[in-house]
């Protein structure tokens, strides 16, 4: 991990110490992420159901603009992702302190984007564009919690046995920048994203599809 973010920053450095005035920005840039399309498989015999947790990104944005049509962007932004997993358990006698009703994962990930963009419409403080790339995870952290018979709340390993500590996914964007003066500009892309694999190859069926949008203030250099 350390030796991934110290060669982001080597590359990212180099940009800046090439770059001409005006051509590099850097900003603030967050996300809702939505997951609705998580495919679990069933497990013979029960009819336990999973649910998706909303997910969000939130980091650093640089950008450089390669000429007036196009640009190539990165960053780094912390997100969080995960599901819940509900039980479908019948006992005779409720209140069993070792039988969970419910599981619920959060997992975090650095996130590093890798986006080429082209600008379709150019005219005065507002541009329109199209991009797409690569972005790369990497897992950080993941914290299970479970609910059981008892209604207890404690830590557990039901749902976290077979996490990938890379993920890989396909992104397209569509993307609105409104420039306020020289050199601070805003900006909103909606975004489709393809799982190159998954988050947990034991207990899905298909590489998730997911979809949000982008917010980002940032500033000319």
């Amino acid at each position: 991990m350390r030796k991934i973010i110290l060669i982001f920053g080597i590359v990212f450095t180099s940009i800046l110490v090439s770059g001409q005035e005006n051509k590099i920005s850097t900003g603030l840039a967050s996300s809702v992420d939505y997951y609705n399309m998580f495919d679990f498989k069933s497990i013979v015999g029960f009819n336990h159901k999973y649910e998706t947790n909303s997910a969000y990104s939130i980091g650093l944005r640089f950008q450089y603009n390669i000429n007036e049509k196009l640009s190539l962007r990165s960053g780094l932004l912390y997100s969080e992702k995960g599901y819940k997993k509900n039980y479908n358990y019948i006992f005779m006698d409720a209140g069993d302190p070792l039988i969970p009703k419910e599981s619920n994962l959060k997992i975090s990930y650095l996130n590093v984007p890798l986006i080429i963009g082209y600008y379709l419409i150019n005219k005065g403080n507002i541009k329109f564009s199209s991009s797409t790339g690569i972005i790369s995870e990497f897992l950080i952290s993941n914290t299970e919690i479970s609910v059981f018979e008892d209604n207890s709340e404690r830590n557990s390993e039901f749902l976290n046995q077979n996490l990938n500590g890379i993920l890989l996914s396909a992104q397209v964007n569509v993307g609105l920048e409104y420039h306020m003066g020289k050199n601070l500009f805003f900006t909103i892309e909606p975004y489709v994203r393809y799982g190159i694999n998954k988050i947990d190859d034991v207990i899905m069926n298909s590489n998730p599809i997911s979809y949000g949008g982008i917010l980002s203030v940032n500033y000319k250099l």
